[in-house]
């Protein structure tokens, strides 16, 4: 019995050592893991599972040997445009396939206001939405969008960080062809921001923001900060609104009167030095824009008529025989899609004088057999960006 009595003691003496043991190691680890206790690192239990952090420097493409990288946005759309009366013979070139847009889809039973969107994958459309519901505060310029851990799956397979750069490309830029109202973002300064957090045991975790670089900087384009950018959506909206309540007759007399208005109180700016000349505020409120305000213009008013239009990205030849990227719209009318070209129905009259009718209506509801004589869609918006298109009616409306 005294046995028993002294191994049940000797057995209690064990376990209250290795109780207290295990106290002290969960001590010391929690103490060296939250920093209450320098630790060499040789020594230190909680390395094992402390985050490693790394910093890299802002880059314009993905690395994968950085944990904190921010991909800069490429150029919206790469137009170098000149505004020419053309005057091109029938030797000009067509599309390899003849008329230009011989196998695209027809495009007739979509929202035109998210046309580009429809072209996106799903990681571009989450992009795209939240980009969109966030346009009221991007109007402030440094405003962060968080996606939090929503890529974290896709950052850690494999062509994860590929994928997610090329859909951030697609997104930014179909954010803003769809939607010419998001006027005053200059997107070349807007970054992607991927945020790494690497435990031993538990692997790398992954977030996600879009927002302005480190230096406090502003995505806004120049000449606006957030006033002015509030004080120009103003006038914009009152602009538009007094072009759409002068409108009248049937969507065909609608789009007419839009494609004239900005042909009679438009300019070409062939300085290409004021910031504004890409976007609608350029284009409406300074009255002096390239083919891309021309576009982007006639959209914004056309989307307020509710006349389903989409912005064309492609090339053009002038009367020079130079091939030139440019920017026009199709629009959809009487069960068809017909292209116009406001900007080059805009041409500069040498000389002065009246702009006729010939040239004023040139490329108004052209058809492909006639416009793919010097205009030739490609899709391509910046660099391995692209986008489809509908297929145009053969003949002129």
């Amino acid at each position: 019995m005294n046995r028993l009595k002294n191994q049940n003691g000797f057995i209690s003496v064990v376990i209250m050592i290795i109780v207290c043991l295990i106290t002290i190691v969960c001590l010391y680890f929690v103490l060296d893991i939250y920093g209450f206790i320098e630790v060499p690192e040789e020594y230190s239990i909680g390395r094992f599972l402390k985050p490693t952090e790394d910093f890299a420097i802002q880059t314009e493409i993905y690395s994968t040997d950085n944990t904190n990288i921010r991909t800069r946005i490429d150029d919206s759309i790469n137009y170098s445009d000149a505004n020419t009366d053309l005057g091109v013979d029938d030797s000009n070139r067509k599309n390899e396939n003849g008329n230009g847009n011989e196998n695209q889809p027809v495009y007739t039973n979509i929202d035109t206001n998210r046309f580009y969107y429809s072209q996106l994958d799903d990681v571009g459309k989450k992009i795209y939405n939240k980009v969109v519901a966030e346009k009221e505060n991007l109007k402030k310029g440094n405003y962060s969008i968080d996606f939090g851990k929503d890529f974290n799956k896709l950052l850690n397979s494999d062509g994860g960080e590929e994928t997610l750069n090329a859909s951030f490309q697609s997104a930014m830029n179909a954010v803003l062809l769809d939607n010419p109202d998001i006027f005053f973002i200059d997107i070349t300064k807007m970054y992607l921001l991927t945020h790494s957090t690497t435990y031993a045991f538990t692997g790398t975790t992954y977030e996600v923001s879009i927002g302005a670089n480190d230096n406090g900087g502003s995505y806004l384009n120049d000449d606006f900060d957030e006033f002015a950018v509030e004080v120009a959506d103003t006038k914009l909206k009152s602009l538009k609104n007094v072009i759409i309540n002068k409108l009248s007759g049937n969507d065909l007399d609608k789009i007419k009167q839009i494609h004239d208005y900005l042909i009679d109180n438009l300019e070409y700016d062939s300085t290409f030095s004021n910031p504004q000349i890409y976007n609608i505020y350029g284009a409406l409120i300074n009255n002096n824009t390239v083919c891309e305000g021309y576009a982007k213009a006639f959209k914004y008013l056309l989307d307020e008529a509710g006349i389903p239009c989409v912005m064309i990205c492609g090339t053009a030849q002038n009367s020079k025989g130079e091939i030139e990227n440019h920017a026009w719209n199709y629009v959809f009318i009487d069960g068809n899609w017909y292209a116009i070209d406001v900007t080059w129905d805009d041409p500069i009259v040498v000389g002065g004088g009246r702009l006729s009718d010939e040239s004023k209506y040139k490329y108004y509801l052209r058809g492909s057999d006639s416009l793919f004589v010097d205009h030739e869609e490609n899709g391509n918006v910046v660099k391995d960006v692209y986008f489809t298109y509908p297929k145009l009616s053969s003949e002129d409306y």
